[in-house]
């Protein structure tokens, strides 16, 4: 099994039916406003082009990180509120290990993208609330696919991904 996330900006979008384990592709989309050239938009589509949401950027991430560490609890786009420490702190160490498997996603896509000029590709798993909606999309990504770190073995993945843990 490859690095998972959960999508950004699917709130935004009015979602087709999605297939558990449907293949996605990541296409970056130069140019737009919120593209940033340390921090590209990687948007991640399904067959005939339909958008579905964004790989997190890394700045996004490590900021809900540093909040939940000062004890804030998003309620709205760009507001929070303040619960206290011991009511975030297990959202807090969800949102470490998020960044660290943020930053392995966005770094692998680069270098698919950039280096390896291939497409990106990985596979939805769609969340349900109760209702039956979408309330959330993971995207997988096949980092065995092109990554040589995923030639070398597992251990040399996990050394990578506790040096970048130990960052956050």
């Amino acid at each position: 099994m490859g690095e998972c996330i959960n999508l950004a900006g699917i709130t935004f979008v009015d979602l087709p039916h999605i297939e558990e384990g449907q293949t996605a592709f990541v296409i970056w989309e130069k140019g737009k406003p919120y593209d940033d050239p340390s921090e590209p938009a990687y948007s991640v589509r399904i067959d005939g082009g339909c958008h579905i949401g964004y790989i997190p950027k890394l700045t996004t991430v490590k900021e809900e990180q540093l909040n939940a560490r000062r004890g804030l609890r998003k309620v709205g786009r760009g507001q929070w509120e303040d619960v206290g420490w011991e009511v975030m702190r297990p959202y807090y160490h969800g949102m470490v290990e998020r960044a660290v498997s943020c930053e392995l996603i966005r770094d692998f896509i680069r270098v698919d993208i950039l280096r390896n000029h291939l497409i990106p590709k990985g596979k939805l798993h769609p969340i349900y609330n109760k209702t039956g909606d979408i309330c959330s999309v993971v995207f997988e990504y096949d980092n065995n696919a092109c990554n040589p770190l995923a030639t070398q073995g597992s251990a040399a993945m996990e050394a990578f991904k506790a040096s970048r843990h130990d960052q956050s």
